[in-house]
């Protein structure tokens, strides 16, 4: 083999490795200009007039990674609606969003994001095929957004432990560390009322 032909095999083999590198690890993006839906944070008044109910659709992420989606999916989902419309230091109750999906014909969908016992997840009128839709699309607008740096606290009282779910610099990240019986009562009744152990 001729010395050019050396060279040129190097530099295939070095452009697949780099290619290959690139569409591993880089997360697909998705056209966002391409969407049927446009999506926005419901208003305190819409939250009250309309029907935010229903069950789970989708999750955000379907991944093992538990602890890593639970806080890149917080910080991206804050990046696109904001503060939720409530949250708790219940683990399985953290935060809700209601949103409305608004078709290119203008008919609006309800649905809301939520991090239930499961993760982070969309609901809504599971037997609506348009809510469906709706809430596939949001997932991977969701997902194609940047996170918002935040930092809260939450507690697994199955556990019992204490998380710190929080993206700082864009890199999310959860700690978990055990509680006592003592923090235990404390966090049980500032979350459910009074209750004598």
């Amino acid at each position: 083999m001729r010395k050019a032909e050396r060279f040129f095999l190097v530099v295939c083999i070095l452009t697949l490795i780099v290619l290959g590198y690139k569409s591993f690890f880089e997360k697909p993006k998705f056209d966002l200009g391409s969407h049927n839906y446009t999506f926005r944070a419901a208003t305190e008044e819409e939250a009250e007039t309309f029907d935010f109910m229903g069950a789970q659709i989708c999750h955000v992420y379907d991944t093992m990674d538990y602890e890593h989606d639970l806080a890149m999916a917080y910080g991206q989902v804050r990046t696109l609606f904001g503060e939720p419309a409530y949250t708790t230091k219940d683990l399985e109750n953290l935060y809700a969003y209601n949103i409305i999906a608004t078709d290119k014909n203008g008919k609006e969908i309800y649905i809301y994001i939520y991090s239930g016992p499961t993760g982070p997840a969309i609901g809504g009128d599971t037997n609506d095929a348009e809510a469906a839709a709706a809430a596939k699309e949001l997932v991977k607008v969701i997902q194609n957004a940047e996170p918002t740096d935040f930092s809260c606290e939450a507690f697994y009282l199955d556990g019992p432990t204490k998380l710190t779910i929080a993206v700082k610099n864009g890199i999310p990240m959860v700690t978990e560390v055990p509680i006592g019986e003592d923090e235990f009562e404390d966090v049980f009744s500032e979350l459910y009322g009074d209750y004598e152990f």
